[in-house]
């Protein structure tokens, strides 16, 4: 029979001894649920409240991290870590800790924590590929202020091209911007011209026909019926654009144009071969009806 399957000895160690079920566990090598099912076998009764049993758990008087003076000597003086306090004192870090806290004594910061661990003999810090990778900076510029206004205020460049210039993540570079108090550019001036992504090397400036005009576009409003070739939304007050399906501004014949709204239109300023396609197989289908009609009627 396992001692804590004794009603006796179980009432001695737990309200004589006022021992915590924890405490009794580790005496009889078993899991605390274990004492807590006995307990409640057994019927022993004036069960501690969570509070009694806080108060026994933290009641070692002769704890040495409960000296203020001993543990700032430990802590600050001698330089040792939490982990490496609460090991002495047969504790946890979390407690080491706590006491910390309670005693209001500055905690180090965790880059000053890691420095010390690093130059301590024989204690090696973990790290993963991923963040010894992030860390392996080929140039440290964005570091320094004047560099840093140099390449994003007058060359112009972006937080992300800076990040890889240097060899650093987006979040590096705004963490410096924001600590030299530098103001940063509106997303629209970041991506006018070549920085946009769907940037074809200026080819919305071109010029249109002279036969593009307001007689022609009425006329292509007309054919197709003042309706959305894609999205069949008929035109409410604002006209409808007429979109040039080969993207060939300068070829303003009536079969390379198609009337859409300004939502369906703005679609087609990327996947433009998906798009080159599709409306041209729709024009296609559009004139071979148009064919059937004046066979029809003829």
């Amino acid at each position: 029979m396992k001692q804590y399957q004794d009603k006796d000895w179980l009432y001695q160690k737990y309200l004589g001894e006022k021992l915590t079920a924890n405490q009794i566990a580790n005496i009889c090598g078993c899991h605390r649920s274990s004492i807590s099912r006995a307990v409640k076998k057994f019927n022993i009764v004036n069960k501690k409240t969570c509070s009694e049993v806080q108060k026994i758990r933290w009641s070692h008087s002769d704890a040495l991290y409960k000296d203020r003076d001993w543990l700032y000597q430990k802590y600050w003086g001698e330089e040792l870590s939490t982990i490496e306090i609460g090991k002495i004192c047969g504790t946890s870090k979390t407690a080491i800790r706590r006491w910390i806290h309670k005693f209001n004594i500055e905690l180090r910061a965790p880059s000053e924590a890691n420095k010390l661990a690093q130059n301590r003999p024989g204690v090696q810090v973990k790290r993963s590929e991923a963040c010894i990778k992030r860390w392996k900076v080929k140039d440290d510029s964005f570091r320094d202020e004047a560099k840093l206004r140099q390449m994003y205020i007058d060359e112009k460049l972006s937080m992300s091209q800076i990040g890889k210039q240097c060899g650093v993540c987006v979040e590096a570079v705004r963490h410096w911007m924001i600590k030299f108090d530098m103001e940063r550019r509106a997303i629209s001036e970041c991506t006018k011209g070549e920085n946009n992504p769907r940037w074809l090397g200026g080819v919305s400036f071109e010029p249109y026909s002279p036969e593009f005009n307001g007689k022609l576009k009425a006329f292509i409003r007309e054919r197709d019926n003042h309706q959305c070739q894609k999205c069949g939304l008929k035109e409410n007050g604002n006209a409808h654009d007429c979109h040039h399906i080969d993207y060939d501004k300068k070829n303003s014949r009536p079969e390379n144009l198609i009337t859409l709204c300004s939502s369906c239109h703005s679609k087609t300023n990327s996947n433009r071969q998906y798009w080159q396609n599709y409306f041209k197989f729709q024009q296609i289908k559009y004139w071979q009806n148009k064919e059937k009609q004046k066979e029809l009627f003829a």
